[in-house]
Formats: C-alpha cells, structure tokens, sequence
C-alpha cells in the first residue's frame, strides 16, 4: 500500500492552496475594509452627536459654539480619539450646516445634517490620491469656498435631487468638490445648473434661506445660479456660513376654458380657471331640463356639450377629465392673469376655447281642413331645413283652396306646396296649419279645389251646368 504524498502531489496540494487563497483574499480583504469604513462611520456619528451635546452645555452656559475643530477652543473631550482630526460647523440654532472628520485611512466631508443617509460607499478612502482630494479641500477649512445643495419637494425630474455645487469665491462655480469642474455656462457667460422639472408646473427658481431668516434667490427661472459681485453673491458670512440649502419652488399652470356659443348663438358664460394635472376642474352647466341652452343658447336648437382641442365634452361632464401639460416651461419669465412668476413680464396664452355643440329640433306640421272634408298626414321638419308642405287633399263644397295660414280662419301664410322653415323653436311640437278658403260666386262652379266661370247660356238657378 502507497503511504504518504509523492513531492509531485505535494507541490499540486500547495498550487491548489494558494489559488484558493488569491481567490479568496480579495473578498476577505474587501469585507475587512468595509467593516472599517462602517465603524468608521460609527465614530463619525458620535463626534457628531458629541458636537451637538457641546453646543447645547455651552448655550446654557450663555457662550456661542459655531466652531468646533481639533485643538481649538472647543474640542471634543473624546476618548481614544486620538487619531482623528474634525471640523464640524454650526449654526445659531446649532444645527450642523458642515462637517469633515478624518482618521489615518478614511474621511467623511459632508454639509447640513446629513450623517444619517450616509453608507459605507459615501466615505473617502485616503489611500486613493484622487479621492483623498476630496478631503484635503473642503469649504470648511479656509473659508474661500461656498457649498449650495439643491433640493427638491414632490414628483421632480433633474438630475440633481440633490445636488451639491460649490462656489469659489470671485471665481465662480463649480461642480466638484476640488473646484475643476466648472459648471455649464449660457449665452452670457451665467454659470447655469440644469433646471428641475416638473409635470404641470412652471420652475420659480430655487430659494434658500439668507442670515435674517427671509427668502433668498439662488438659481434663477432660467437656471443661471445667483453670485453677487463678490463672489459669495447674497449668501452673506463666508465663514459662518459656508453651506446653505436651496429649495426649488414651482408653480402649477393652469389653463382657462373660455367658453363660446358659436354662430346664432345668444347669451354668455363666465371663462373657468382650470388647473392642469387634476381632475377636479368643474365648469357650469350650459343645458336646461328641457335640453336647450340654459346661459348660452341658440333658437330651434338643443344644446350637446362642448367640442375643444382638449377633446369633445357632454352635456352631463361638468367636471373634466385630468389634463397634463408636459411641454418644458422655457419661459425666464413669464406673467399670466395677473399671477406673476419671477416677476416677468411676458404673457403666456393658455385659454382653451370650448365651443358649444348644437342639434336642430325636430317638429311635425298638422294640416287642419278647416270646415272642408278630409285627412291629411302630418310632415317631419327639421329646424334651418327647408321642406315642401303636402299638396293639399281638402274639399270643401262651393269653396277653392287657397293655400294655408297659421292661425285657424286666417289669412293664406302658405301656398299649397310651399316649401317652409322654422315654423317653431320648440323641441317635438306639432304646428297645425289650417285650410283657407274661397267661397265660389255665381257664374263659377268648383272644379276641383277651383272657382271656375260658368260658359255662357249654360246658367241653370245659379248652378253651373
């Protein structure tokens, strides 16, 4: 029996060892290295609650905390800290507006109250020359640079939610950290963000907050980030104040429905204020208990709905579908219906037209014979339709037709087949015309529905022959 390994075997066990160990170690290594960064990160949340704590004895103690850095007048009292180095920042209200902590190997640069959304993948790992850039330059170590974070309420579409630009003092902006990276300019040389977005809305800008706690502009309509002439621009006290938040603010567009009877129409209605992007715009009914227009209306007709380039509406859609608008607000500024945004000046025209729609009524004509003999179906009419009245069928003894009045022992208003329109206005009606007559004289016998002369010698006691 063969007892031990052969030095071949030997050296194939070792081979095989250590692939497993170069394909293994990586990860190992990797795992390690994360663990560090997130106790690293757990450190960083201490300092940073130690800072707080700081802020709130000293302000009992009646002194003012706006700094808080290693070896200054208010570090830390912190235990086996002795390899780190911090900077954190605060406000009147002792809010943290920025922040760096660093050891041998890592750093955490941030600004605001930021800490708690922060992972391992947000840590800079000093061991990369690039990244440990990152930390050697911060807003906070020599007051020559301004971080202005963006953000944004509500469904919005941009590529900053947030962002983080930097300003370099009488320079300009920036959208690194290090300050390479200039932000994108416009026509006038305006250093300009990409302008957030947001269906049914028109962008107001971006606002922050300035030292007196009133509105301030920082991105402007059309996108160009404000900076005063100084650089820090009207963000005031570049060392107290190195960071600041920047709220994009909207507002929704809407549209007017202005309503429009169309030709032969009579009457008004009040234009309604619709916004777009909701489905609870409602707008007066235009139709009465009858169907006819109630405010706009039009004789010999029934009133339909309303026919726009949003689409055809019933008489019964009193409130309108949801209508998007999804057209990018271009306008620097605009001014509609007395609602000024950004203090424009130019006006946008977003009225729709509703136009009404209309159907004819429809009505029967009676034939009354009047004292004569006889039966005659009624006609079908349209209002605005010109059609022929029946040839009349009507006898009466001693008597010629004349034609038809509107009124029973009237006047003739209507030859025997006339053609007629508009006899009424109302819907399913019925207008009765009645039969005129002639009464024959002597000398004349009735041939058909005619008065014709007798021939001479032909008279018998007034009777024609």
């Amino acid at each position: 029996m063969k007892k031990g390994f052969t030095l071949v075997e030997m050296l194939a066990v070792i081979a095989v060892l250590g692939l497993l160990v170069l394909l293994v170690l990586p990860n190992v290594l990797k795992n390690y290295r994360d663990a560090k960064k997130i106790s690293f990160i757990n450190e960083a949340k201490e300092v940073y609650a130690a800072a707080t704590d700081l802020y709130v004895t000293q302000r009992t103690k009646g002194n003012k905390v706006g700094l808080i850095e290693t070896g200054g007048k208010n570090e830390l009292s912190l235990s086996n800290a002795e390899d780190l180095s911090y900077t954190i920042r605060l406000d009147s209200n002792g809010k943290v507006t920025a922040f760096r902590l660093a050891n041998a190997e890592f750093c955490i640069v941030g600004v605001g109250d930021f800490l708690g959304s922060y992972d391992k993948d947000d840590i800079i790992d000093l061991s990369n020359e690039e990244e440990a850039a990152k930390c050697e330059i911060t807003a906070i170590q020599d007051g020559q640079k301004f971080i202005l974070r963006l953000q944004n309420k509500g469904a919005v579409k941009t590529d900053y939610n947030p962002k983080i630009i930097y300003l370099k003092y009488n320079v300009g902006w920036y959208s690194d950290n290090n300050l390479k990276k200039p932000l994108e300019k416009d026509g006038s040389g305006n250093s300009k963000v990409t302008k957030p977005y947001k269906e049914n809305h028109y962008f107001e800008g971006a606002w922050a907050k300035n030292t007196i706690d009133s509105d301030i502009q920082a991105i402007n309509c059309d996108g160009t980030v404000a900076q005063g002439a100084d650089g820090g621009g009207i963000f005031t006290g570049k060392e107290e104040r190195p960071y600041v938040e920047a709220f994009s603010k909207f507002i929704r567009k809407y549209y007017t429905v202005v309503f429009n009877g169309g030709e032969g129409s009579t009457g008004s209605m009040t234009s309604v204020k619709c916004e777009y992007g909701r489905n609870d715009c409602k707008i007066p009914s235009n139709v009465d208990a009858n169907g006819y227009g109630k405010n706009i209306k039009k004789p010999g007709y029934l009133f339909t709905g309303w026919t726009s380039s949003l689409g055809t509406y019933s008489t019964t859609q009193l409130t309108l579908p949801e209508i998007n608008d999804s057209n990018e607000n271009d306008y620097p500024m605009i001014k509609f219906d007395n609602e000024k945004v950004c203090k424009g000046t130019q006006d946008i025209n977003n009225n729709v037209t509703f136009t009404a729609t209309w159907e004819p009524i429809k009505y029967q004509v009676a034939y009354d014979c009047n004292e004569g003999t006889g039966t005659m179906a009624n006609t079908d009419h349209t209002y605005d339709v010109e059609a022929n009245l029946r040839t009349n069928t009507c006898k009466r003894s001693g008597y010629s037709f004349l034609g038809w009045s509107k009124t029973k022992n009237g006047s003739k208003d209507f030859d025997d087949n006339a053609k007629v329109k508009n006899l009424t206005t109302v819907h399913n009606s019925t207008v009765t015309l009645y039969a005129v007559w002639n009464a024959c004289s002597p000398g004349t016998y009735l041939a058909g529905n005619t008065c014709t002369p007798c021939q001479k010698n032909y008279y018998s006691t007034g009777t024609a022959n």
